[in-house]
């Protein structure tokens, strides 16, 4: 097993949220991991509110795309049964104790359609009501010999998401002005979008998008797109 408390002090020390995700993923991954997901998500809402941030890595991109989409990842059974349960559950079980509505099998069914396999799903809790949901995948169907592999990913993704919400803790006095071009750069960052991407769906040169988005991140005081698109969405100057 590897040695837990270097791997926490690490991912304790990450500089930026794009950072912390990729050493998450690290770890995850020198785990056995073959997907990660963190729903990042308003104070005291649910995980499957509209401004809900989601990071995935391992996922199939026809999955990701659809669950982008809020009228279909709001329909997912999982995140908020195991919230409220505030302990960790295979997604199979999760489901399996739940009365799930027609929409709820639907999205059951498409998780299989997509080939997904069982996950752990792991609730975080950090100050201030700042609550989140993470997923790890072995892509296979979870075992209680994996207990000690997830122990070990329950405490580092409880050390991630508070060192996320240490990475995001603003003055939110007042709230940034951003003029009209730079809300639309921002609103395709928080979708996913590339600069180069950016740059053709608004129909301006790359330089022009990386203009914005550097104003856009001294405003938002942030240093990376992640920190910018959850401080865009927590202020309310964009939805995902």
């Amino acid at each position: 097993m590897e040695k837990l408390e270097e791997d926490l002090v690490l991912i304790g020390a990450s500089p930026t949220v794009e950072a912390l995700f990729d050493c998450w993923i690290m770890l995850a991954k020198k785990r056995g991991a073959l997907s990660v997901s963190y729903h990042l998500t308003p104070p005291f809402q649910s995980q499957l509110c509209p401004r809900t941030v989601v990071l995935h890595w391992g996922y199939p991109k026809e999955w990701v795309n659809l669950y982008s989409q809020y009228e279909f990842r709001k329909n997912d059974p999982i995140p908020d049964f195991v919230m409220r349960s505030g302990e960790s559950s295979s997604w199979q079980i999760a489901v399996e104790q739940q009365k799930l509505s027609g929409k709820q099998m639907e999205f059951v069914q498409a998780m299989r359609d997509h080939d997904l396999k069982d996950a752990m799903a792991i609730p975080l809790f950090g100050a201030n009501g700042r609550e989140s949901f993470s997923s790890m995948s072995l892509g296979r169907t979870i075992v209680p010999e994996d207990n000690p592999i997830f122990r070990q990913m329950i405490a580092i993704g409880q050390v991630a998401h508070r060192r996320i919400g240490n990475l995001l803790k603003r003055d939110h006095s007042h709230k940034a002005k951003l003029s009209p071009r730079e809300t639309e750069v921002l609103q395709w960052m928080v979708r996913g979008k590339s600069n180069a991407d950016i740059a053709t769906i608004m129909g301006i040169s790359p330089t022009t998008v990386d203009t914005f988005v550097r104003r856009i991140f001294d405003k938002l005081n942030v240093n990376d797109r992640l920190a910018a698109s959850f401080a865009g969405i927590a202020r309310g100057l964009v939805r995902n």
